[in-house]
């Protein structure tokens, strides 16, 4: 009885586990894509500025 009360436990115990870490990559995850979407927002900026100057230094 006690051998099964202790599995139990320990199956308990791993399937928390289980579930941070996997809430933990799921966090990071998002962490991530906003990190990508500013880095994109950042670069996309740039290339519109550097395609404005083009167009400014063009003329003169």
């Amino acid at each position: 009885m006690a051998a099964s009360k202790k599995r139990e436990q320990n199956f308990s115990f791993k399937n928390e586990q289980r579930y941070l870490a996997r809430k933990q990559r799921e966090e990071q995850t998002e962490k991530t894509k906003e990190i990508m979407k500013e880095e994109i927002s950042c670069i996309l900026e740039g290339k519109k500025l550097h395609f404005l100057g083009q167009i400014f230094l063009s003329f003169l």
